[in-house]
């Protein structure tokens, strides 16, 4: 499995580790997508736009912090698992 560091987030196997990093390079894609729908299904209240700014962010680490999980408002491997993804 290789990583790849994008600027934007780190691909592994295929999948970048979500996050806001600033205002000015938010994340934009299908994949964020797929995370806002998963939010959606798990009963947060989150428009599902396929962009992760400051309102995604705050209701994954509602998300995390209700999972039991770091709140961190990171896309990683352990909210994708809690998530079901």
């Amino acid at each position: 499995m290789t990583a790849e560091f994008t600027g934007h987030g780190i691909w592994l196997a295929t999948r970048r580790m979500l996050r806001l990093e600033t205002l000015k390079s938010l994340m934009i894609g299908d994949d964020v997508r797929e995370v806002q729908k998963a939010l959606v299904a798990h009963g947060i209240d989150i428009k599902v736009d396929g962009t992760y700014g400051p309102l995604t962010e705050a209701q994954v680490r509602q998300f995390q912090q209700r999972a039991g999980l770091k709140p961190d408002g990171f896309i990683g491997p352990a909210t994708r698992s809690a998530l079901g993804l």
